[in-house]
């Protein structure tokens, strides 16, 4: 990107700021911008070009006829429409606070837009403290100041994270649901100087005595921290059994922030107009209608219009989701119907460790497809014996697959999406050949397995959170203070073109 356009961008801004303003000589600019006469003079001629000015060389420049509605009204609509791309690419830190943004000439060519419509875009996102400039490059983010020495320990902000009771503490570090929001919340935050302190709802006769816990040890921790206290994470899998309507008001009385990670949206009730708090109140969630839509439309784009769903009695949550799917594919035009099985064996525990993953790992060692298992797992005396052996152990998934004839299997989540694709490949069914799979999560361990699956956005969500406390870039909820996660589809080709339901007939009666 040259200098030129950027500094058209930048002129541009303080004609849009007071478009009556007499404009200087194209001299006076090339000194006020510190730049030479020809690179101002360029800089000029693209906005003369754009038609927001009329300039000759050595006279004063002006506003042209006519364009004085454009300049009020700010932006054109391709510079409108990027600089809402970027400022929601940097909020939800796709661009990281403090990191360097790609050169402007990648966005020129990425948005296929021109270059100073990109320049104008960052001189906006400027202007509103999403970015600033270092040298001649835009930084995400606003100008933060460097101090001279790191701050002592003992006088660095403090976020509390509340949990139901200790053992909940490590749940959250290491479960699949939890993991993805907190490792990027306690990174950002460790990044910006911010300490982290646990705190208990309820205390277990087990828990260690120095985790302060309850309100009134909750209540002289955050008054001992006086100014160090930037807010509470609250982080629960069941806001109506742990009180969190008797919490969230109590913590609000602080005035600091309160962010509540629902990260399964059991409590969509617990609105700041229900708590009676005010706008320093977030609730972070999934967006389940999000996801299970673009697993419907992926489907639907690829031909598929009857899909399976096996396992639904893992849970509530399974049966809400499946709800939701059946109620999206009703409406969808053409329509996508869904059929189930059920109910699924024992052995399909999806909840527990017992699951079928050491039938199925075995026969991925005879196929060459993973490492060396023990020796009991691996006995089976044939590949045809050991087929048997996997089609009598998911007899009803058989029988979905035989008699109901689905072209996809939607996986309720990454858990079922590993045994399903692994069963799948035992028992000779090709992804997505024959069969085309698709799943929910995206969780850390899940790339390991080429099934496409929905992300819920719970990284960016945790970097969101992070900067709530930090407070330096403008994260809003809507008007009951939700923040939805922002659901992306992670398409790793299991999902092609419905297969012939005669192949997977034939497998699974070989």
């Amino acid at each position: 990107m040259h200098v030129y356009q950027d500094l058209s961008a930048r002129l541009e801004e303080l004609i849009r700021k007071d478009p009556s303003a007499a404009l200087p000589t194209i001299n006076e600019l090339a000194g006020k911008f510190s730049v030479s006469y020809a690179t101002m003079w360029r800089a000029v001629q693209e906005l003369v070009r754009a038609g927001t000015l009329v300039a000759s060389r050595g006279r004063h420049i002006s506003i042209a006829p006519g364009a004085h509605p454009q300049v009020k009204g700010g932006w054109s609509s391709s510079s409108d429409r990027l600089y809402e791309k970027l400022r929601q690419d940097v909020l939800s830190g796709q661009f990281h606070a403090g990191k360097p943004f790609p050169k402007l000439g990648y966005f020129a060519l990425v948005e296929k837009v021109s270059g100073l419509t990109a320049a104008r875009a960052f001189a906006r996102l400027g202007d509103d403290g999403l970015a600033h400039r270092v040298n001649r490059r835009w930084v995400a983010g606003p100008r933060t100041k460097k101090s001279g020495a790191a701050r002592p320990a003992a006088s660095a902000p403090v976020v509390l994270i509340q949990v139901g009771a200790l053992d909940h503490w490590t749940i959250m570090m290491q479960s699949s649901s939890y993991a993805k929001f907190t490792s990027a919340f306690l990174a950002e935050a460790t990044n910006h100087g911010v300490q982290f302190q646990p705190v208990l709802r309820f205390r277990a006769d087990d828990d260690y005595l120095s985790v302060p816990a309850l309100s009134d040890g909750t209540r002289s921790l955050i008054q001992g921290l006086e100014e160090r206290y930037l807010g509470t994470l609250m982080v629960t899998a069941h806001p109506r059994e742990e009180r969190i309507h008797a919490w969230v008001p109590m913590l609000s009385s602080f005035k600091r922030p309160v962010v509540f990670f629902d990260h399964t949206d059991k409590a969509p009730n617990l609105t700041r107009q229900e708590l009676k708090c005010g706008p320093g109140y977030f609730r972070m969630h999934i967006d389940e209608r999000a996801g299970a839509l673009l697993v419907m439309r992926h489907l639907s784009d690829a031909g598929h219009r009857r899909i399976g769903i096996h396992g639904a009695e893992a849970g509530e949550w399974a049966r809400q989701r499946i709800g939701l799917l059946r109620e999206i594919g009703e409406s969808m035009d053409p329509r996508i119907e869904v059929v189930e099985a059920g109910p699924a064996e024992t052995e399909w525990g999806f909840e527990t460790e017992k699951d079928m993953h050491h039938f199925t790992r075995a026969m991925a060692v005879r196929a060459g497809i993973t490492g060396a298992v023990d020796d009991e797992a691996a006995r089976p005396e044939s590949l045809a014996a050991y087929r048997r052996l996997l089609r009598e152990q998911a007899g009803s998934l058989v029988r979905l697959l035989v008699d109901r004839k689905p072209t996809a299997l939607i996986c309720l989540n990454d858990r079922m999406a590993r045994e399903y694709y692994f069963w799948c490949i035992a028992v000779g069914i090709k992804v997505p050949r024959d069969l085309s799979l698709i799943s929910f999560d995206n969780t850390f361990d899940s790339a390991l397995i080429p099934v496409s699956t929905i992300d819920f956005g719970f990284q960016r969500l945790g970097y969101q959170a992070a900067h709530i406390f930090i407070g330096d870039l403008p994260v809003r909820g809507d008007r009951v203070g939700a923040i939805p996660g922002q659901c992306v589809l992670v398409d790793r080709g299991s999902v092609g073109r419905p297969g012939d339901a005669k192949q997977i007939e034939s497998a699974l009666r070989m």
